[in-house]
């Protein structure tokens, strides 16, 4: 079974579109939303029935990887989906992915949005991070290491992807993935400038090139 890790401030349309079939797919044991704007809950969310969805509902934002660590640390279930609030994808992902997440590898990642499928669903090793490839990131529990304080927004998948190759545990990309999405529809926002700003050098100055994003 599945627990799906939804942060959210609302901003992403396609949430009030993809949140019931996820919710209602057989292989998701439970939601974790985290709830970064609750002011903002739109009614469709509020009076829904989602017995399977749990909320997480901090006074202010957070930001989604401290939201991240949280939902994974509080997960019922080993096989965890990171998904964003902007994304859309058929439900046939889960089933694909499913077996494949164990202890053995690390995470999966989309290799592109917004690109027709060519083909079925396949994998193929990620040795460098690209694109969206957080937006809908599939990973094992076990392999989850929390991400650092210093990153509250971005950076969140990069470090994710370095833990793993640190530990030996191989990623890769979700090819044919289908995955169609705005990209980053609250954290492009210009009130997250001067943070995105302060987390690109802070990640320069620890990690350096390390398995930074392919350009």
């Amino acid at each position: 079974m599945f627990t799906v890790i939804i942060p959210t401030m609302w901003r992403g349309e396609q949430l009030s579109q993809m949140l019931k079939p996820v919710h209602d797919h057989p292989l998701v044991g439970e939601i974790l939303l985290i709830n970064n704007q609750r002011d903002q809950t739109p009614d469709w969310y509020a009076n829904g029935d989602w017995n399977k969805i749990n909320q997480y509902a901090p006074e202010s934002n957070i930001g989604v990887n401290p939201a991240w660590n949280i939902g994974v640390e509080n997960a019922r279930f080993d096989k965890i989906l990171l998904l964003s609030d902007d994304v859309l994808f058929t439900t046939s992902l889960l089933d694909y992915m499913h077996p494949l997440i164990t202890e053995e590898v690390g995470c999966f990642g989309p290799y592109v949005v917004n690109t027709p499928a060519k083909g079925p669903y396949t994998i193929e090793p990620c040795l460098r991070i690209r694109g969206q490839y957080g937006c809908c990131l599939f990973i094992h529990k076990s392999n989850y290491k929390p991400i650092p304080k210093e990153f509250l927004i971005y950076y969140g998948d990069n470090y994710i992807h370095m833990a793993c190759n640190n530990s030996k545990k191989p990623c890769y990309f979700i090819m044919n993935a289908n995955i169609s999405t705005p990209v980053m529809a609250t954290s492009s926002l210009s009130v997250f400038k001067k943070q995105a700003e302060t987390e690109h050098k802070t990640w320069k100055r620890i990690y350096k090139d390390q398995w930074t994003t392919e350009p």
